[in-house]
C-alpha cells in the first residue's frame, strides 16, 4: 500500500512540476508551487472549519498558487 501511494503521489507531483515548469523558470519556485498545489488539493477536503465565503475563498487560494 505504501509503495502504491508513493508512486501515485510521485506521479502527481511530477505532473505539477511539469505544468508549473512551463511558465516558471526557477526550479525552487516550481517545487514550492507544486508542493502548495498538491497540499491544497488534498488538504482542503480535511478542513473541518470552512471560511464564511468558502467557495470563493478556496477559489482565491487556488488562484494565488497558480500565479
Amino acid at each position: 500500500m505504501r509503495e502504491r501511494l508513493l508512486r501515485v503521489d510521485g506521479a502527481r507531483m511530477d505532473y505539477l512540476r511539469e505544468q508549473f515548469g512551463t511558465c516558471i523558470e526557477e526550479p525552487d519556485e516550481v517545487e514550492a508551487r507544486s508542493i502548495l498545489a498538491f497540499i491544497f488539493a488534498i488538504g482542503r477536503h480535511f478542513l473541518a472549519v470552512r471560511p464564511k465565503d468558502s467557495p470563493a475563498a478556496f477559489a482565491r487560494a487556488g488562484e494565488r498558487i497558480l500565479r
